[in-house]
C-alpha cells in the first residue's frame, strides 16, 4: 500500500509539473505569436489588441492567473504590438468585439465548438490548450514534445483566411 501511495504522489507530481510547464510556455509563446498575425491590428477597435482566454464551467479562477501570467510577463507588448489578455467565459464570448486573438483553456467539447465556431465566424485566430482538441478546428496548438511545437490546422488556416509573417510558416508542423 505504501508503494502505491509513493508511485501515485511521484506520477501526480511528474503529471502536474508537465501541465505547469506547458502552460508556461504556453502563456510565454501565444502572444509571439499573436504578434506575427498580419491583420492583428485589423481585428482591434482600439490601439491596444486583446488576447481572449476562454474558459468554462467553474475555472474563472485558473482563466485569471492565466491572464495575469500572461500580462505579467509581457507588461503589455509583444514586439510593436500593444495588448491585454482578459478572461472570458465561454457564454459571454459572442458579446465581446474587441477580440483579435483567443486562446482556449481546456474545457468541455461543447464548449470548445462553440468558441471554434464563434472564432470562424468572427475570423479570430484561435489556439488551443489542449492538441488534442487541435481536429475540432481550432487553428494551433503548443506542445512539448522532445521540444516545444507549434502545430497550425491547415485546414482551418486556409478555411479561414488568417494570414501570417512567414517566419511562423517555417516553424510549425501542420495538421490536417
Amino acid at each position: 500500500m505504501c508503494r502505491f501511495l509513493i508511485l501515485y504522489f511521484y506520477i501526480s507530481t511528474v503529471l502536474f509539473a508537465e501541465n505547469t510547464l506547458l502552460l508556461d510556455v504556453q502563456t510565454r509563446m501565444l502572444p509571439k505569436i499573436m504578434a506575427l498575425d498580419s491583420d492583428i491590428k485589423n481585428r482591434s477597435n482600439s490601439s491596444k489588441v486583446t488576447l481572449g482566454v476562454i474558459y468554462d464551467d467553474d475555472r474563472k479562477a485558473f482563466a485569471l492567473s492565466v491572464t495575469d501570467k500572461i500580462n505579467a510577463y509581457h507588461k503589455g507588448q509583444v514586439g510593436s504590438i500593444k495588448f491585454t489578455a482578459v478572461a472570458i467565459h465561454i457564454n459571454e464570448l459572442s458579446a465581446r468585439r474587441d477580440l483579435s486573438f483567443l486562446y482556449l483553456l481546456e474545457a468541455s467539447q461543447a464548449s470548445i465548438l462553440k468558441a471554434i465556431a464563434h472564432s470562424k465566424e468572427k475570423k479570430i485566430p484561435t489556439f488551443v490548450y489542449n492538441i488534442a482538441d487541435l481536429p475540432l478546428g481550432a487553428l494551433g496548438s503548443i506542445a512539448i514534445e522532445r521540444s516545444t511545437i507549434i502545430y497550425l490546422n491547415k485546414n482551418t488556416l486556409t478555411l479561414g483566411d488568417y494570414h501570417f509573417n512567414d517566419s511562423l510558416y517555417q516553424m510549425v508542423r501542420w495538421v490536417e
